[in-house]
């Protein structure tokens, strides 16, 4: 491309609504002061609403333009078209104009390069610029002596599962992959699946597992931490490699499936839910009174005089307009009755056989009063 020399600078104030996916040179522009900040974006609608997010957000890269915009706000700032250009011509064309600019006055911007700005590199703002010699000494200073880089006592050899590369810490792997060292730690230590699209473990962790297990990590069955407990739902025996896998296939939420293993909750979702390696040492009779907590603490109520069996405390509550503590003290045996209903707790193991005979003697109690009043 060969750049005009003899351009005009001749800004517009455009809708960037109808500049979705069309590129070109901008500039945002300070109404008070008339000062300007030179940008090129793919998407020029996208690109203003990324700056004022973060301007608004208090993140911009540009210290200088973040100020005057605190100073100023909002409403004194523009976002302006300087010029259209096709994608391949975008660098060249904005390199053009921070010639000009840069170093003016009444420009924000810093860099003098087209190639490094703060929303390139992914918002490195350093990108491109040196130390001086000044701060090249300390932090020579403060790094002499000590043990750095793959000598380092903590530095642990990772491996890509996808290309079976290893390399001695995750930096190696981001000079060499070019995905960001946090992202591959945070795989490695199973807060991520993947990093850049890849699969990532530390080799120690990697040399205890089999190949079926691995292939298991690849098609993202299995977790690939070890510290990841299997799970069962009680009412289907159904087996999961995690409270994560359980959740992403029943939809119950992992940390109530999580509390449950721990104790801490009854149910989630409508199940009940152990860790596999308990439910291996506990006995029949300890899951089948698991089953029946939740039938006498949160469900199955019967109002003896009609009948009615409530899933809940709460629904009997407002049936009976009385609050929930008073039914669950008549339940207890606290309580004679409310306004002359009698509750008990409904067990589903119960025949009715056997609760036949207690509805028979409050019923006969209440005869006997009644015949006494006669």
């Amino acid at each position: 491309m060969c750049i005009d020399l003899y351009k005009k600078y001749n800004p517009v104030p455009i809708d960037t609504k109808l500049y979705k996916n069309i590129s070109g040179i901008y500039q945002i522009r300070n109404l008070f002061t008339n000062h300007i900040y030179i940008g090129s974006a793919r998407n020029l609608h996208k690109r203003k609403l990324e700056h004022f997010r973060r301007l608004l957000n208090q993140e911009h890269v540009n210290k200088h333009l973040q100020n005057s915009y605190n100073k100023y706000g909002k409403e004194n700032f523009v976002f302006e078209l300087v010029e259209l250009c096709s994608v391949d011509d975008l660098l060249q064309t904005e390199q053009y104009w921070l010639n000009l600019f840069v170093g003016t006055p009444n420009c924000y911007n810093i860099q003098k390069s087209a190639n490094c700005g703060p929303l390139q590199n992914n918002g490195n703002g350093f990108s491109g610029r040196t130390h001086n010699k000044y701060t090249k000494q300390k932090i020579s200073k403060s790094r002499t002596g000590k043990n750095l880089g793959q000598d380092h006592p903590f530095t642990q050899k990772i491996i890509c599962l996808e290309t079976k590369q290893q390399y001695w810490g995750t930096r190696e792997a981001m000079r060499a992959t070019n995905i960001r060292s946090g992202l591959i730690s945070k795989c490695c230590r199973g807060l991520r699946e993947t990093a850049g699209g890849l699969h990532w473990m530390f080799l120690t962790e990697y040399k205890n597992l089999s190949g079926k297990q691995i292939k298991s990590i690849l098609e993202g069955q299995l977790p690939k931490r070890g510290n990841y407990k299997q799970v069962i739902c009680i009412e289907t025996l159904q087996i999961y490699p995690s409270a994560q896998n359980a959740s992403k296939q029943t939809g119950v939420d992992s940390c109530g499936i999580k509390a449950c293993c721990k104790q801490k909750m009854v149910e989630s979702g409508g199940f009940h839910w152990m860790y596999y390696v308990d439910y291996l040492n506990s006995n029949s009779e300890y899951t089948y009174a698991l089953l029946n907590k939740h039938n006498r603490l949160y469900g199955n109520y019967m109002c003896l005089e009609t009948g009615i069996i409530y899933p809940t405390l709460a629904q009997a509550a407002r049936e009976y307009n009385t609050t929930y503590k008073k039914i669950k003290k008549v339940c207890e045996g606290k309580l004679p009755d409310i306004d002359g209903y009698h509750f008990i707790f409904y067990d589903t193991s119960k025949t009715d056989s056997l609760v036949r005979p207690i509805v028979d003697t409050l019923f006969g109690k209440e005869k006997e009063k009644s015949n006494e009043n006669k």
